[in-house]
This record gives C-alpha cells, sequence and structure tokens, in this order.
C-alpha cells in the first residue's frame, strides 16, 4: 500500500494541520503504525507532505520508540472525536505492542 499523501497549498496550513486535533493525521499514524507492526518494521511509514509550488515530497516516518507515546495519543483523540471502536482498536494494537515487547525483552 503506498503512503497517503497530504498536499497543502501554504506552509501556514501546513502549520494549522499539527497545532490542531485532526482525525486524517490520527488515521495516518494509526494505519502506518499498524502497517509496520504487521511488517515487523523498525520505523512506521505515516504519509507524505507536498506543498504547492515545491517539486520535493517530505516523508514523514516514526521510529519504532515513539510508537506507543503516538498510539496513546491516537486513542485519546479518536475518543474526543467520538470515534470509540477506532480508540479500541487503538487500544488493541497499543496492547500487541506492549506484547511483542515483552517477548522480546524475556528472549534476552
Amino acid at each position: 500500500m503506498e503512503k497517503p499523501v497530504l498536499n497543502f497549498e501554504t506552509i501556514d496550513e501546513l502549520q494549522t494541520l499539527f497545532k490542531e486535533k485532526n482525525l486524517q493525521v490520527t488515521e495516518h499514524i494509526y494505519n502506518g503504525i499498524k502497517r509496520a507492526v504487521n511488517r515487523n518494521a523498525h520505523t512506521a511509514e505515516l504519509f507524505e507532505i507536498t506543498l504547492e509550488g515545491d517539486e520535493n515530497a517530505y516523508e514523514i516516518n516514526l521510529a519504532r520508540e515513539n510508537w506507543l507515546p503516538a498510539l496513546e495519543q491516537a486513542r485519546m483523540y479518536y475518543h474526543d472525536f467520538g470515534e470509540y471502536d477506532k480508540a479500541i482498536d487503538t487500544h488493541l494494537l497499543l496492547e500487541k505492542i506492549r506484547e511483542r515487547s515483552e517477548d522480546n525483552q524475556t528472549e534476552d
């Protein structure tokens, strides 16, 4: 699956995206981490950002050590948005990651 692309006309528009709770970004974070967990990857590829008039695309990735805090925030946002099923799915993914982490520690 290709990474989603978020296209913005201005830098101000882009900055607003990260200053406010945003369901679209929350879903991209959740889905990117879920794909990475399923592939047993060390980095989650979340999305790409493009700006009008700029030929570059900026990849937004998240290292494994940041997955738990990102998902905890996503779970809270889903709850705030009234997306309770997605909050539960996020909780289950958090538990899966924690279990894998505990399994890896006991193997060491």
